[in-house]
């Protein structure tokens, strides 16, 4: 027998020092035409006032539930959310984002509909005067087990984000590594391979806001190593499960592919050049614990960016320094981010 006074879904909000956004995700949430939730609030020791918010927000409406704790990251406000949720359901909302009012509404019924684990929509990145969708899939496609972990690995249409996602709650613990960077590929994994059923949507009803004072922005260098490592985690992960069609060469290919992206990162937009060349030297020797991929498996460019930054990551640096094209500069220059 269901009980009633027990929430369907539970709304996961870590927040630490997002007083100018907090506002607007709070209200996307109240907003959702699908009414039967609860909303977990975990106040990071925030110092800006934004537990203050979370105070008003929990006065104004009793589905919020607010816990204070002290700083401790993401992944420890996370942790301690999902510990406090009751709800069949679990989805997670970062705190200076913000979601459609169907968003809640789709997901639940997606799970229901397909008989899933976990359901998945796009969402757009929102750039200041600027929003870009990401449209993962072009259609709705459903995923067994082994196909789901697959596509967890090449990172395309089921990236590891946490917040486009509805979870049934026996697939989520407080796993989230404390203290690590880009712990949704961490976690991802552990929950996925629990999963039996996932279903993806192409609709978009996140918005994703790109903000310098966010933790992937804040340090170029050290953060796309910690995207390295973190990638490298979970395709060692993927060998471990011996997920179908997922090989030694396919590991390889997706670190590679971590690789060059990281350093091509580093390279233009570090503007410390002792922290840019120290970085691409330490990710220049961790290639050599890996297979030199072919040009047909990271494409022609790929290719050749890594041959040049296994070889010599001093001339990486100035040689895509140097070749920046001016729709390049264009686009970062015009894509402001937030703060």
């Amino acid at each position: 027998m269901i009980d009633p006074s027990i929430p369907i879904v539970s709304i996961l909000v870590p927040v630490y020092n997002v007083r100018n956004y907090l506002r607007e995700c709070l209200d996307s949430i109240i907003g959702q035409t699908f009414r039967d939730w609860e909303c977990i609030l975990v106040d990071d020791g925030s110092t800006d006032g934004s537990g203050q918010i979370c105070d008003e927000y929990e006065m104004r409406d009793s589905r919020f539930r607010v816990i204070h704790i002290e700083n401790g990251g993401v992944s420890a406000a996370r942790n301690t959310a999902i510990e406090a949720a009751t709800g069949e359901f679990i989805i997670f909302c970062d705190s200076d984002d913000w979601m459609e009012p169907v968003m809640i509404e789709t997901l639940h019924r997606l799970i229901l509909e397909y008989n899933a684990d976990v359901a998945q929509v796009s969402f757009w990145f929102e750039f200041v005067g600027e929003a870009k969708v990401r449209r993962l899939v072009d259609k709705t496609v459903v995923l067994d087990r082994p196909a789901a972990l697959y596509e967890l690995a090449k990172d395309i249409k089921l990236p590891s984000y946490m917040w486009n996602k509805l979870f049934r709650r026996r697939l989520v613990k407080p796993e989230f590594p404390v203290g690590m960077t880009f712990e949704d590929l961490h976690t991802s994994v552990k929950w996925f391979r629990r999963a039996r059923r996932v279903v993806l949507d192409p609709t978009p009803l996140y918005h994703y806001r790109m903000r310098r004072g966010s933790i992937v922005h804040s340090n170029i260098s050290e953060f796309r190593r910690d995207y390295i490592e973190a990638v490298k985690y979970r395709a060692d992960e993927m060998l471990t499960l011996g997920v179908d069609r997922f090989s030694e060469a396919e590991h390889d290919r997706c670190v590679a592919k971590a690789m060059i992206s990281g350093a091509k990162t580093i390279a233009r937009l570090e503007r410390n050049k002792k922290k840019r060349e120290r970085a691409l030297a330490d990710i220049s020797g961790k290639m050599r614990g890996i297979r030199k991929p072919g040009p047909y498996s990271v494409g022609i460019k790929g290719w050749f960016r890594f041959r040049i930054l296994l070889n010599n990551p001093k001339f990486f640096s100035w040689f895509m320094r140097a070749t920046r094209t001016h729709f390049f500069i264009d686009k970062y220059h015009k894509r402001k981010l937030y703060d």
